[in-house]
């Protein structure tokens, strides 16, 4: 039996900016970095962005990463919860 495994995980991540007027200028204001799960493609995050910090809020410097996580199988078994069993052979 396999000691380890492995799944690869998607994630997004990106900045958060928006644009005020100060003293007649347009400024912009930095509002931080935010982390997604999966591969989010421009629009859809656009629209994602706006539903949770509101209108205005632009997402910038988009980077996808997809990394390997490993874990040990008996750790794996300890703190997962188990859902159902989908096949099983009697020998």
């Amino acid at each position: 039996m396999r000691k380890t495994m492995t799944k690869e995980v998607t994630f997004t991540r990106f900045k958060m900016a928006k644009m005020e007027i100060v003293d007649g200028k347009a400024v912009t204001v930095e509002l931080g970095e935010k982390e997604l799960l999966g591969k989010w493609p421009n629009a859809k995050l656009r629209k994602e962005v706006y539903k949770t910090a509101g209108l205005g809020v632009i997402p910038y410097d988009i980077t996808i990463t997809t990394a390997v996580y490993k874990m040990d199988i008996e750790t794996f078994l300890k703190h997962a919860t188990f859902e159902e069993i989908v096949k099983a052979d009697k020998i």
